[in-house]
């Protein structure tokens, strides 16, 4: 089980991260496009999956791991979104049990 939460948690960390840089953006940008936010998205989750070296395919080398690293990078930038969601859940939920 340790080896599953060790692949996992670099993909948690880097959509964390992804998330909250692309808000950060977001919030200079006025009024922003739904295709912009996206945009934004994809490119902060790549260019840390190849600053951060994150890849969905541990161990491997060469061609395998850069596409690795892209679609560990395509995730997360989804993956933001759903983290977003979830701490929204939990602010409300939190807000409601006050």
């Amino acid at each position: 089980m340790s080896i599953a939460i060790t692949a996992i948690a670099p993909l948690v960390l880097l959509a964390v991260l992804t998330e909250a840089i692309t808000e950060q953006i977001k919030e200079l940008l006025t009024d922003p496009a739904p295709r912009t936010k996206q945009l934004i998205s994809m490119g902060i989750g790549l260019a840390l999956a190849a600053l951060l070296q994150v890849s969905l395919f541990a161990d491997t080398a060469g061609t395998i791991h850069v596409a690795g690293i892209i679609l560990a990078g395509l995730l997360c930038s989804r993956g933001s979104n759903y983290i977003h969601d979830l701490y929204g859940m939990i602010a409300a939920t939190k807000t409601n049990l006050q």
